[in-house]
């Protein structure tokens, strides 16, 4: 995407009003941490959660066991917390 597209999509992606996890290793040497930190701050949603991993890549599922579990435990927990929620 050029600078102009990106933003355009940053923008309408930051209109979401649903539940949004974001999970970040502040390692990543991809997409800096501090653009989810960005991007969630601008998102609609009162539901929202960044989670980050010290330490950790890009790819956390790449990482060793101990960081996969608690990427996927935190993915689980969020889910089951909208799960449970009454609308």
């Amino acid at each position: 995407l050029d600078e102009e597209a990106r933003k355009k999509l940053v923008s309408k992606l930051q209109t979401l009003e649903k539940p949004l996890l974001l999970q970040h290793g502040t390692a990543d040497k991809c997409v800096d941490v501090a653009c989810s930190r960005e991007f969630l701050a601008g998102v609609r949603s009162k539901n929202k959660k960044l989670i980050e991993y010290e330490g950790k890549a890009h790819v956390l599922l790449s990482e060793e066991a101990a960081t996969r579990e608690k990427f996927l435990s935190d993915a689980a927990t969020f889910a089951n917390l909208q799960a449970t929620k009454t609308f």
